[in-house]
């Protein structure tokens, strides 16, 4: 193939030489979900995009100040026909872990799993005013 028919062919397909192939990198390192946290007034909340699991999938831990967000998923298929046998083995997890600020209710979290989203709500603990410094007049 002479040099200039070669070159024109690999500029025209630049997108099978890269990482990049079909949309997907081979070496991918980014399975984590997308996590979108929220503060209001009186709670935070989690958002974790995870699209194509199940809420039995899940497990979510508090301990110590921290939050762990963790999931795991395997599927397993095969297909028979006349002259061929296929089996396939699919397995996923991922684990993320936040720092919760003081002043949550841990006892009262929430968590519920609808259309690919998980989502976590965290109170905040009503915050007990302090009593104002009173002077006491000396006689």
């Amino acid at each position: 193939m002479k040099p200039a028919l070669r070159n024109s062919l690999l500029s025209a397909f630049p997108q099978l030489f890269d990482n990049n192939f079909f949309g997907t990198s081979f070496f991918q390192d980014n399975d984590i979900p997308a996590v979108n946290v929220r503060e209001e007034a009186d709670h935070f909340q989690l958002e974790v995009i995870a699209p194509g699991m199940k809420k039995e999938d899940f497990k979510l831990a508090m301990n110590d100040g921290t939050l762990t967000v963790s999931a795991e998923t395997k599927s397993e298929s095969e297909e028979k026909k006349d002259s061929y046998r296929r089996k396939e083995y699919s397995y996923k997890s991922f684990s993320r872990t936040f720092n919760l600020p003081e002043g949550l209710e841990t006892d009262t979290a929430q968590a519920n799993y609808a259309d690919g989203v998980l989502k976590i709500d965290l109170k905040k603990k009503v915050a007990i005013p302090k009593p104002e410094t009173k002077l006491i007049p000396i006689d």
